[in-house]
């Protein structure tokens, strides 16, 4: 993947091990373990997100 996508709140960066998916943030929160919640919630959001892609 070679280009960057940012839709509202949604993100995704190419990078050389992956793909980062992301859309979020909590002022003051350092924690950098994730959050299942959070994690499912994106995933859903950028499917819905690309299956309004054609093709």
């Amino acid at each position: 993947m070679d280009y960057n996508l940012i839709a509202g709140n949604l993100y995704m960066f190419p990078r050389s091990d992956g793909i980062v998916l992301g859309g979020t943030y909590e002022r003051g929160n350092w924690d950098t373990n994730p959050d299942d919640e959070v994690s499912e919630r994106l995933l859903a959001e950028h499917r819905e997100l690309f299956a309004g892609f054609p093709g």
